[in-house]
């Protein structure tokens, strides 16, 4: 199988239907020591907060502003 070239492929961004730039900025919404990775999950709710705080028609965006998170947990919760 032939794989085509890295240039003839859309980046991933692409792919997710996201802006390029989006998961770096979300980022930003994470504070951890230096060196430390951000699991898939902290990424995640990175990118929920990143994008209510850019949607235009969000009434909670200036609030969100000063949010960040250190770390995220996945809890179950039983009824």
């Amino acid at each position: 199988s032939s794989l085509e070239p890295a240039s003839a492929r859309p980046p991933p961004s692409a792919l997710l239907g996201r802006r390029p730039g989006a998961m770096f900025n979300a980022r930003k919404k994470i504070l951890k020591d230096k060196g430390a990775t951000p699991t898939d999950l902290e990424e995640e709710v990175a990118k929920a907060l990143f994008d209510i705080e850019v949607s235009p028609s969000s009434d909670i965006k200036a609030d969100l502003r000063d949010i960040y998170l250190c770390s995220a947990q996945e809890l179950e919760v039983k009824n």
